[in-house]
C-alpha cells in the first residue's frame, strides 16, 4: 500500500540566529523511510554554531520528530573539534564560541543514540566580500499594480564565479487606527449600580513592531554575467498596498556565499519543494545531500551541512520614498468603530437580565474607547469603542522598539 512521507526543512540555522525554513512538501513513496533530517550551517560568524536533526515523519502523523540523544562535532582540518550538546530535542549547540576561517576544511560527524554514524564531506568556505548596496524601487507586477521592490548589488569574488544565497528579517512598524489614551476601569458591576469610568492608558498601545523571517530560498549566482557582480537583485517584493510598508519598513539582509555544490542542492530543493505531485516528477531518493552514512545497513540521511561565509546590512525605507501617494492600508484589518454598546439592557429586563453589555465586553478584552458619546440614541451607552486590535496594536506586534530601530 502506498504511503506518504513528509520532510520539512530549515535551511540556515544558527547563523546570527537564523531560522528560516523551506515550506513544507510531500513526497510519495512505495513505503514509508525514515530518514535523518541534517540542517546546519557553520559561518565565519563567531558564535555558537547549530546543527539540527530530526526524522521524516509519515504524511499522517502531524509530529515533529527531532533526533535526540546524538553525539554531535564539527572536525577541522587543523585537528581542532568542536563539540555540540542538545540545547533542545534535536538542536544542538556548540559549547564554545567559534568561527569557520579561511582555508580550514570542516567535517561533520554524527553518532545516533542507537548507535549509527554518519559524516558530511569536508566543506570550506569562499570569501564574502560583503553587500555593496541595498536599496528599494518601484516596479509593476504581472498585472500591472505597483509594488515596493528591495534590491540588493554586490560585488563579487575574486573567484571566475560568485554564488549567493540570500535571507532577511523584515521589521515593520504598527499603528493602531482607533488608538485613544484613555482606556476603561469598571468600578461597578453590581446590578443596578454599573458604572464605568476611564483613566489614562500607562502600556504603550499605539505603536508597536514586529518582525518576520525569510521562508524562501533566495539564491543568485554570477555565472554568466559579464563582470562578477549582482546589480538590482531582488530581494524582497511588497504592494503598494501591503500594510507592512504603510509607516516605516526595514530589512535586515543576510548574504551567504556558497560553493557551487551547495548552491546546486538548494536550487534543487527549492525546484522539487514547489512541485505539486512530487512523485510524478523527482524521486525524494534524487534530494541527495552530502551527509551520508559510515555504518552498514545505516539510515539514509537527507540535508546538507554547509560552511558559509556571512554578511549582513539593514536598510531602512518609508512609504512616501517610492509612492507618491498616501498608503492604503496601514493595518492588518480593517478597523471601524463598533458603536456605543449600553450600559444596561433596554426595556424592563423581562428575561430578569442583570449584567452590563458595555461592562461584560470590557472584561472580556474586546473592546477599547474611543471617544466619548456626548448624545447617546435609543439603545446606545456612553461611549464609542472598537475592537481591542484596533485600539491596541500589541495584539499584532511588541511595543518594545528594536534596539537598531531609527526613526
Amino acid at each position: 500500500m502506498n504511503r506518504k512521507y513528509y520532510i520539512s526543512f530549515a535551511v540556515l540555522l544558527g547563523t546570527l540566529g537564523l531560522n528560516s525554513c523551506v515550506d513544507p512538501f510531500e513526497a510519495e513513496d512505495l513505503g514509508y523511510e525514515r530518514l535523518l533530517v541534517v540542517e546546519g550551517i557553520i559561518t565565519d560568524s563567531m558564535q555558537r554554531q547549530q546543527i539540527v536533526l530530526s526524522n521524516t515523519t509519515p504524511l499522517d502523523s502531524v509530529l515533529y520528530m527531532p533526533e535526540r540523544g546524538a553525539t554531535v562535532q564539527v572536525k577541522a582540518s587543523d585537528g581542532r573539534t568542536y563539540t555540540f550538546s542538545e540545547l533542545t530535542p534535536g538542536t544542538y549547540q556548540s559549547t564554545e564560541v567559534f568561527a569557520a576561517e579561511t582555508g580550514i576544511g570542516y567535517q561533520l560527524e554524527i553518532t545516533t543514540l542507537e548507535g549509527e554514524q554518519l559524516s558530511s564531506e569536508e566543506n570550506r568556505f569562499s570569501s564574502n566580500p560583503g553587500i555593496e548596496a541595498v536599496y528599494a524601487g518601484m516596479e509593476r507586477d504581472a498585472n500591472g499594480n505597483e509594488e515596493m521592490v528591495i534590491y540588493v548589488d554586490a560585488i563579487g569574488s575574486s573567484e571566475d564565479v560568485t554564488y549567493y544565497r540570500y535571507e532577511y528579517e523584515e521589521t515593520y512598524m504598527l499603528i493602531a487606527p482607533r488608538w485613544a489614551p484613555f482606556d476603561f476601569v469598571v468600578i461597578n458591576d453590581e446590578f443596578p449600580d454599573f458604572e464605568v469610568g476611564l483613566v489614562t492608558r500607562t502600556q504603550e498601545e499605539r505603536v508597536c513592531f514586529n518582525t518576520d523571517k525569510s521562508t524562501a530560498i533566495i539564491q543568485e549566482a554570477t555565472q554568466g554575467l559579464q563582470e562578477n557582480r549582482l546589480l538590482q537583485f531582488p530581494i524582497r517584493r511588497l504592494s503598494k498596498d501591503d500594510y507592512r510598508i504603510a509607516h516605516r519598513y526595514s530589512l535586515l539582509v543576510k548574504q551567504f556565499t556558497q560553493s557551487a555544490d551547495a548552491y546546486a542542492f538548494y536550487e534543487h530543493l527549492n525546484d522539487i519543494s514547489s512541485v505539486t505531485n512530487l512523485f510524478s516528477t523527482i524521486q525524494p531518493g534524487r534530494l541527495e545531500g552530502n551527509v551520508r552514512s559510515d555504518s552498514r545497513g545505516g539510515r539514509d540521511a537527507i540535508g546538507y551541512f554547509e560552511v558559509a561565509s556571512v554578511s549582513s546590512t539593514r536598510f531602512f525605507v518609508n512609504y512616501d520614498d517610492v509612492f507618491n501617494e498616501s498608503p492604503i492600508n496601514t493595518y492588518p484589518i480593517n478597523c471601524e468603530p463598533l458603536g456605543s454598546p449600553p450600559l444596561f439592557y433596554p426595556g424592563s429586563h423581562p428575561m430578569g437580565i442583570t449584567t452590563s453589555p458595555l461592562i461584560d465586553a470590557i472584561q472580556a478584552g474586546v473592546i477599547k474607547y474611543v471617544a466619548d458619546n456626548s448624545n447617546p440614541g435609543d439603545g446606545q451607552g456612553p461611549y464609542f469603542t472598537t475592537t481591542t486590535p484596533c485600539g491596541d496594536c500589541n495584539a499584532f506586534g511588541t511595543n518594545v522598539k528594536p534596539d537598531y530601530w531609527v526613526d
